[in-house]
Protein backbone atom coordinates (compact mmCIF):
# COMPACT_ATOMS: atom_id res chain seq x y z
CA UNK A 1 0.00 0.00 0.00
CA UNK A 2 1.27 3.48 -0.96
CA UNK A 3 2.51 5.27 1.99
CA UNK A 4 3.23 9.07 2.49
CA UNK A 5 5.54 10.47 5.03
CA UNK A 6 5.12 6.46 6.11
CA UNK A 7 1.34 7.01 6.53
CA UNK A 8 -0.71 4.33 5.32
CA UNK A 9 -3.26 5.86 2.12
CA UNK A 10 -5.81 3.37 3.55
CA UNK A 11 -5.46 5.48 7.18
CA UNK A 12 -5.83 8.97 5.52
CA UNK A 13 -9.09 7.39 3.66
CA UNK A 14 -10.33 6.12 7.18
CA UNK A 15 -10.04 9.49 8.85
CA UNK A 16 -11.56 11.58 5.95
CA UNK A 17 -14.65 9.16 5.67
CA UNK A 18 -14.77 9.40 9.74
CA UNK A 19 -14.36 13.73 9.34
CA UNK A 20 -17.23 13.84 7.06
CA UNK A 21 -19.65 10.92 9.09
CA UNK A 22 -18.97 12.92 12.14
CA UNK A 23 -20.13 15.89 10.45
CA UNK A 24 -23.17 14.14 8.77
CA UNK A 25 -23.61 12.93 12.03
CA UNK A 26 -23.95 16.14 14.40
CA UNK A 27 -20.32 16.19 15.32
CA UNK A 28 -19.49 19.71 12.97
CA UNK A 29 -16.53 21.03 14.99
CA UNK A 30 -14.82 17.48 15.43
CA UNK A 31 -15.61 16.62 11.65
CA UNK A 32 -14.03 19.44 10.67
CA UNK A 33 -11.08 19.08 12.70
CA UNK A 34 -10.32 15.70 11.65
CA UNK A 35 -11.04 16.71 7.80
CA UNK A 36 -8.74 20.01 8.25
CA UNK A 37 -6.01 17.78 9.92
CA UNK A 38 -5.85 15.61 6.80
CA UNK A 39 -5.99 18.50 4.62
CA UNK A 40 -2.89 20.07 6.14
CA UNK A 41 -1.11 16.70 5.81
CA UNK A 42 -2.49 15.77 2.27
CA UNK A 43 -2.34 18.89 0.18
CA UNK A 44 -1.26 17.44 -2.87
CA UNK A 45 -4.79 16.05 -3.71
CA UNK A 46 -8.00 17.43 -3.95
CA UNK A 47 -10.15 14.91 -1.76
CA UNK A 48 -9.50 16.20 1.72
CA UNK A 49 -11.09 19.60 0.54
CA UNK A 50 -13.68 17.63 -1.12
CA UNK A 51 -14.63 15.73 2.05
CA UNK A 52 -14.65 19.32 3.81
CA UNK A 53 -16.75 20.60 1.14
CA UNK A 54 -19.20 17.77 2.09
CA UNK A 55 -18.75 18.21 5.57
CA UNK A 56 -19.90 22.15 5.20
CA UNK A 57 -22.81 21.13 2.87
CA UNK A 58 -24.20 18.21 5.53
CA UNK A 59 -24.23 21.07 8.44
CA UNK A 60 -26.32 23.29 5.61
CA UNK A 61 -23.00 25.89 5.66
CA UNK A 62 -23.70 26.11 2.33
CA UNK A 63 -21.97 29.45 1.72
CA UNK A 64 -18.89 27.75 3.35
CA UNK A 65 -18.86 25.27 1.25
CA UNK A 66 -19.06 27.47 -2.23
CA UNK A 67 -15.95 29.17 -0.81
CA UNK A 68 -14.07 25.77 -0.29
CA UNK A 69 -15.36 24.43 -3.46
CA UNK A 70 -13.78 27.32 -5.61
CA UNK A 71 -10.57 27.73 -3.83
CA UNK A 72 -10.34 23.02 -4.63
CA UNK A 73 -11.16 24.01 -8.23
CA UNK A 74 -8.40 26.87 -7.98
CA UNK A 75 -5.76 24.33 -7.20
CA UNK A 76 -7.35 21.22 -8.85
CA UNK A 77 -9.58 22.85 -12.20
CA UNK A 78 -10.00 19.39 -13.31
CA UNK A 79 -11.81 17.90 -9.69
CA UNK A 80 -15.00 17.05 -11.20
CA UNK A 81 -16.46 15.78 -7.66
CA UNK A 82 -15.53 19.58 -5.77
CA UNK A 83 -17.37 21.38 -9.17
CA UNK A 84 -20.46 18.90 -8.41
CA UNK A 85 -20.37 19.88 -5.18
CA UNK A 86 -20.22 23.80 -5.72
CA UNK A 87 -23.52 22.93 -7.98
CA UNK A 88 -25.43 21.32 -5.11
CA UNK A 89 -24.09 23.83 -2.30
CA UNK A 90 -25.12 26.70 -5.02
CA UNK A 91 -28.64 25.11 -5.38
CA UNK A 92 -29.35 25.01 -1.67
CA UNK A 93 -28.29 27.80 -1.36
CA UNK A 94 -30.55 29.64 -3.34
CA UNK A 95 -27.93 30.94 -6.28
CA UNK A 96 -29.42 31.61 -9.51
CA UNK A 97 -26.50 30.01 -12.18
CA UNK A 98 -26.42 26.67 -9.75
CA UNK A 99 -26.97 24.15 -12.96
CA UNK A 100 -23.69 25.40 -14.64
CA UNK A 101 -21.29 23.34 -13.25
CA UNK A 102 -23.24 20.82 -13.10
CA UNK A 103 -23.89 20.63 -16.83
CA UNK A 104 -19.86 20.80 -17.22
CA UNK A 105 -19.59 18.07 -14.69
CA UNK A 106 -21.74 15.85 -16.79
CA UNK A 107 -20.51 16.94 -20.22
CA UNK A 108 -16.90 16.14 -18.81
CA UNK A 109 -17.78 12.84 -18.42
CA UNK A 110 -14.73 11.82 -16.62
CA UNK A 111 -15.85 11.04 -13.01
CA UNK A 112 -18.98 8.73 -12.69
CA UNK A 113 -19.56 9.94 -8.72
CA UNK A 114 -19.52 13.50 -9.76
CA UNK A 115 -22.10 12.73 -12.81
CA UNK A 116 -24.55 10.97 -10.60
CA UNK A 117 -24.10 13.71 -8.36
CA UNK A 118 -24.83 16.54 -10.96
CA UNK A 119 -27.40 14.34 -12.59
CA UNK A 120 -29.70 13.84 -9.82
CA UNK A 121 -29.47 17.16 -8.85
CA UNK A 122 -30.07 18.80 -11.83
CA UNK A 123 -33.06 15.77 -12.65
CA UNK A 124 -32.46 12.76 -15.23
CA UNK A 125 -33.40 14.68 -17.86
CA UNK A 126 -29.95 16.93 -18.67
CA UNK A 127 -28.01 14.73 -21.71
CA UNK A 128 -24.30 15.32 -21.72
CA UNK A 129 -23.43 17.53 -25.50
CA UNK A 130 -20.45 14.79 -25.40
CA UNK A 131 -22.26 11.94 -27.25
CA UNK A 132 -21.36 8.82 -25.82
CA UNK A 133 -20.17 9.84 -22.23
CA UNK A 134 -23.41 9.16 -20.46
CA UNK A 135 -22.79 6.50 -17.86
CA UNK A 136 -26.04 5.21 -15.64
CA UNK A 137 -27.69 6.97 -12.91
CA UNK A 138 -26.81 4.62 -10.16
CA UNK A 139 -28.58 4.76 -6.90
CA UNK A 140 -26.91 7.19 -4.12
CA UNK A 141 -23.24 6.64 -4.09
CA UNK A 142 -21.45 5.51 -1.22
CA UNK A 143 -19.64 7.71 1.33
CA UNK A 144 -16.27 6.92 -0.40
CA UNK A 145 -17.16 8.83 -3.24
CA UNK A 146 -15.63 11.97 -2.14
CA UNK A 147 -12.00 10.48 -2.05
CA UNK A 148 -12.73 7.27 -5.04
Amino acid sequence: MATKLGVDVRSIRLLLEIGVTAAYEGLPAEGESIVRGVQTFRDDVPQPGVCLIGAFFFQKRYEEAIVEAKAVLKRFPNCQMAKALLGLSMFDAGYRDWETPLKEVVDDGRDEWAINLAKTTLGYEYKSKTPGKQPPVASAPPANMFYA
